[in-house]
């Protein structure tokens, strides 16, 4: 199966510009068998080039969903397929990169139907999608819109595809991935690549001088790397052109992977690494009880020995982190900090909140949702101790939560005999807590309900 893919964006680069327009076309190679499109926010203004080439201007996009809102759509229909798309560097990199600022990890196998064109069809002055389409008489509509143009990209893509079988399944060239394998950075030597593991783990990207440029994390450290030197992003490019030596370690774990690469980050900070790099969080979520009685939730600026519900690195992050939240759970937009108004906040009128806003609903019903809500973003309710895959047979990896917070993680060999929770602790090495590593835990716990777990209050789980 295929994701024909196409976006637009804020500014003529990738460096710096967000998705203003996505549009995807699922392809199981002989017809379309479903279709996603949608104008994004991309929170921050469109630049006058864009809006003459593209004709999406910022009021065009000023209550479209965030990509955010949108992410677990692009990643469930993309899964498992190839993604293709014209000129598919460019518009792999913006997906690729949007999913990074989340902090999430955006891995295809990809198709450029330019590439494919120039190979099966010959003589062509242009093979931009305006001129090959034209010379193949593919009609586009809504150009540099990202659905025309994914339409008329699955209709090339089509062609190819019939092309390719004439000429022997070529669509895929046999010694694509022979040509890949020896490209590896100028300054790395061969025997360093080879001897990578294809394990879960941390490596890093080390200059001429030693110096650490770049931490990642992996289930595969080698494949990892591998797609890291085919990047064609200026950041890619200019990291691994500095690159003259990889290390790594190995985890079992892909949670304590996960945890180990985002503590190395804080503490190394390494030239290339962005998303984790920022250590001090600057504002926090709290609760108070007004003068009705109602619990209310705000963001505010984070302050010393203060006990916030989640903490921050920007006002931005919890700006979007609240509007999920309270969408998520029903909550009301004037006790949230959300919308200014003394009667039925907007949500109550679209039916995403139950009333308490206009006494529809009772205070001890609401303060109950609240209390329900704040639980879930805690990693757990119990202090306890998360088991995991080890390094080898001969041992496991185990991590160590409190239920306001993260203390560490460690290794114990599989044959020793634990009779009571506090044995386990003298194994534990300790890590510093953070918003980050909370949102690791939580998210990792959620889609990892096969762990075994161990309470404080019991032998086992």
């Amino acid at each position: 199966m295929y994701a024909v893919v196409d976006v637009e964006t804020s500014g003529m680069t990738s460096t710096n510009c967000k998705i203003t327009d996505i549009a995807i076309i699922i392809h199981d190679g002989e017809k379309i068998v479903e279709e996603f499109k949608s104008l994004v926010n991309p929170e921050r203004k469109i630049s006058r080039k864009i809006t003459r080439l593209t004709g999406i201007d910022n009021e065009m996009v000023k209550h479209a969903p965030k990509f955010y809102e949108i992410a677990k759509d692009v990643f469930k229909l993309t899964e498992g397929k190839v993604f293709v798309a014209h000129n598919v560097s460019f518009d792999y990199r913006i997906i690729r990169k949007e999913f990074e600022e989340l902090g999430g990890e955006f891995i295809r196998r990809q198709l450029c139907t330019v590439r494919t064109a120039r190979r099966l069809i010959s003589g062509s002055k242009s093979y931009s999608l305006g001129n090959i389409c034209a010379d193949l008489g593919i009609p586009i509509t809504d150009r540099h819109r990202a659905y025309g143009d994914a339409l008329a990209t699955s209709k090339l893509f089509e062609l190819l595809v019939v092309m390719s079988k004439e000429e022997g399944n070529t669509l895929f060239p046999p010694k694509e991935k022979k040509r890949k394998l020896a490209a590896i950075p100028p300054l790395l030597p061969r025997k360093i690549y080879d001897e990578l593991p294809a394990r879960t783990g941390i490596y890093y990207f080390h200059n001429k001088l030693g110096e650490v440029i770049y931490v990642g994390k992996a289930n595969n450290i080698k494949q990892r790397c591998l797609s890291h030197f085919h990047d064609k992003g200026k950041k890619e490019i200019a990291m691994c052109e500095q690159t003259a030596n990889i290390t790594y370690e190995i985890t079992g774990s892909e949670l304590v992977a996960l945890l180990l690469e985002s503590s190395e980050i804080k503490t190394l900070l390494p030239r290339y690494n962005h998303a984790q790099k920022r250590l001090r969080e600057s504002h926090e979520l709290y609760e108070y009880l007004n003068r009705e009685g109602i619990k209310e939730l705000r963001v505010g600026k984070r302050e010393l020995g203060s006990s916030p519900i989640a903490t921050f690195y920007s006002k931005g992050q919890a700006e979007r982190f609240m509007h999920d939240f309270v969408s998520k759970y029903m909550l009301c937009q004037r006790y949230t900090g959300l919308e200014k108004t003394k009667s039925a906040c907007f949500s109550f009128r679209i039916k995403t909140c139950k009333g308490i806003c206009c006494e529809q609903e009772s205070t001890l019903q609401y303060n109950n949702r609240v209390d329900q809500a704040i639980s879930q973003l805690m990693i757990r309710h119990n202090e306890c101790i998360v088991l995991d895959k080890g390094r080898s047979e001969e041992e496991c990896a185990l991590v160590h939560l409190l239920s306001t917070g993260y203390k560490g993680f460690g290794y114990i060999p599989s044959t020793d005999r634990i009779m009571s929770f506090d044995e386990f602790l003298p194994y534990v090495n300790p890590k510093d807590d953070n918003g980050d590593v909370q949102r690791i835990i939580r998210n990792y716990m959620l889609n990892h309900p096969e762990l075994r777990v161990i309470e404080k209050d019991s032998s086992s789980q």
